[in-house]
C-alpha cells in the first residue's frame, strides 16, 4: 500500500512489498486485505495482495514527496537549488508530503503557496530535460488553497460547466485540491462528454484518492493520465461524503445522485452555483490541421475532415451570442434543445444521435453528426423553419443584436465558409467563440469535430 496511518508490527515501508505471517494460504491473503485496510485508515482497493513464493516484481518506481520553490532564504540539507525538483525524504506518503509544505514555508520564510509539491515517482519536470522538450502545464479549475465552507453529503457526481469546456484535447496528469475532511471513501476525478440537454456520458476517471490528512493542500498526480476531447467537461464524484468544501456563488455546477461507471450517461438534472477549491493541470495535444471537404446545400454547408463526422452547418443573421448573461444563456440552451429536436426530424435520427454547438457573433448553427448515420440525400429545405421555432422562444429577444428586432433576423441564404478562428462579425481577440450543450462558451479548434 501507498501508506499506512498506524504502525505495523510486519514492516516500517508498507509501500514495498512485505510478508503477512498470518495468512497461510491464498485464501485468508486475500480476505485480510479489509483487516489492513481498517488498521490503516485506507480504502481497500489500495492494499495490494500477491499469494507467491516471490515477492512480485515492482512495475514501477516507488512514489516519492517532490518539492521546488523560487526561492529558500535559509540553507536546505535537502538539496542547493530548491528552485529544481528535490526529494523531501521526511515526507513517506502523500498527506505527509502535502501536510509538510507549512514547515518548509517556515524555515524558508516565504510563503507556502510558492511551494509546489507532488506525490509521484519522478519529479514533475525531470532537471536534465531540455527546455524546448518541457511540456507546458495547464490548469482549469479555481485557487486549491480556499479553505471556505462544507464538503457534500455523500453519494454525488458533479460536473464544473462554469469551468468551461477543454478547448483542445489532451491529458489530465494532476490535481490539487484543498482537504477540508480526511479518509472518505470513493472520491475520483472524472471527465465527461455532453451527449444532449442534461445528460453527459463518463468518458474517463482516475484511481480512487486517499486523503488522509485534513486541512491541506493535496497534490494528487495520476496514476495514469486520463484523456480527454475538446468540449469534454471537469468533473468529480465521492462515494463518502465529500472531500473538499464548497462556498455557495459562482459559476454553475451540475449533480446527479448515485456512482456510474465509465461508458455511463447520467442525466445531471440538478445545477446551482457553487465554487470548488481544485486545479486539475493538464497537457494539451498536438491535432493536426485536418483536410475538410466543403458542399453547399441551399443556406446549409456540409463539412467533412475525414474524421467520421459530417458538421452541417448556417447562419441566423441579426442575433448576438457574445457575452450573454445568465438569463440569455438560459434562453440560448431551450434554442438549442428546439434545434435538436428539428434537426433530428429533418434527417430521420435520434436527437441523441445529434450534437448542437453554436459559434458566436450572429448564431452560427453546428449539428455534427455522425458520417454512418448521414442520409445521403437529406431534404434540408431553406432553414425558415428552424428560425421561426427560434423566434417562437420565450426570451429570445434577449439575444438580438443592439438596435434590432426580430423582424430583422433572417437565415443568410449563402453564408462565407467559415475558419476555425473566425465568426462572421468581428470580434475581440479572446472573446468566447462556442456556446457548449449546456450553455457555457469556449474556442472552437479544429479538433472540434474530432
Amino acid at each position: 500500500m501507498q501508506f499506512c496511518n498506524k504502525a505495523l508490527s510486519e514492516t516500517q515501508t508498507p509501500s514495498t512489498w512485505f510478508v503477512d505471517p498470518r495468512a497461510t494460504n491464498s485464501g485468508t491473503c486475500s480476505s485480510r486485505v479489509s483487516d489492513y485496510a481498517r488498521h490503516c485508515e485506507v480504502a481497500s482497493s489500495s492494499v495490494e495482495t500477491s499469494w507467491s513464493i516471490e515477492p512480485p516484481e515492482s512495475t514501477t518506481e516507488p512514489s516519492k514527496c517532490w518539492r521546488r520553490m523560487s526561492v529558500c532564504n535559509k540553507a536546505l540539507s535537502e538539496t542547493k537549488t530548491p528552485s529544481t525538483w528535490f526529494v523531501d525524504p521526511r515526507s513517506t506518503n502523500s498527506g505527509a508530503c502535502s501536510g509538510r509544505a507549512s514547515a518548509y514555508a517556515r524555515h524558508c520564510q516565504v510563503d507556502q503557496s510558492s511551494i509546489e509539491s507532488s506525490w509521484s515517482p519522478s519529479a514533475p519536470v525531470p532537471n536534465t530535460q531540455d527546455a524546448t522538450s518541457v511540456e507546458t502545464l495547464l490548469t482549469k479549475g479555481n485557487d486549491p488553497a480556499s479553505a471556505g465552507g462544507a464538503p457534500d453529503g455523500p453519494n454525488y457526481k458533479f460536473i464544473d460547466t462554469g469551468a468551461g469546456a477543454f478547448d483542445t484535447d489532451g491529458e489530465l496528469r494532476s490535481v490539487k485540491f484543498y482537504v477540508a475532511s480526511a479518509n472518505r471513501a470513493g472520491l475520483k476525478f472524472q471527465v465527461y462528454r455532453p451527449v444532449s440537454g442534461n445528460t453527459y456520458k463518463l468518458v474517463g476517471e482516475s484511481e480512487v484518492i486517499a486523503c488522509p490528512q485534513a486541512r491541506v493542500v493535496m497534490d494528487y498526480t495520476f496514476s495514469s493520465p486520463i484523456v480527454f476531447k475538446t468540449g469534454d467537461f471537469i468533473g468529480w464524484a465521492h462515494s463518502d461524503r465529500g472531500t473538499f468544501p464548497f462556498v455557495s456563488g459562482g459559476q454553475n455546477i451540475r449533480y446527479s445522485g448515485g456512482m456510474s461507471s465509465v461508458g455511463d450517461s447520467i442525466n445531471f438534472a440538478g445545477v446551482t452555483p457553487r465554487t470548488y477549491p481544485y486545479e486539475v493541470s493538464y497537457v494539451a495535444s498536438a491535432v493536426a490541421n485536418p483536410t475538410c471537404t466543403v458542399t453547399r446545400d441551399g443556406p446549409y454547408t456540409l463539412t467533412r475532415c475525414g474524421n467520421g463526422k459530417v458538421e452541417v452547418g448556417y447562419v441566423m443573421k441579426g442575433f448576438d451570442i457574445k457575452n450573454l448573461s445568465p438569463k440569455a444563456k438560459a434562453v440560448l440552451d431551450t434554442v438549442r434543445n428546439g434545434i435538436q429536436r428539428a434537426m433530428a426530424i429533418k434527417l430521420g435520427l435520434r436527437e441523441d444521435q445529434l450534437v448542437v454547438a453554436f459559434k458566436a457573433g450572429s448564431i452560427i448553427v453546428s449539428v455534427e453528426v455522425a458520417d454512418d448515420d448521414m442520409p445521403a440525400s437529406p431534404v434540408l429545405g431553406d432553414g425558415q423553419d428552424t428560425l421561426e421555432l427560434v423566434k417562437a422562444t420565450p426570451g429570445v429577444a434577449d439575444l438580438v443584436e443592439a438596435g434590432k428586432s426580430l423582424d430583422d433576423c433572417f437565415v443568410d441564404p449563402e453564408p462565407a465558409i467559415q475558419d476555425d478562428d473566425a465568426s462572421d462579425e468581428a470580434s475581440a481577440t479572446g472573446d468566447p467563440h462556442i456556446v457548449s450543450v449546456s450553455g457555457e462558451t469556449f474556442d472552437m479548434s479544429p479538433s472540434f469535430l474530432k
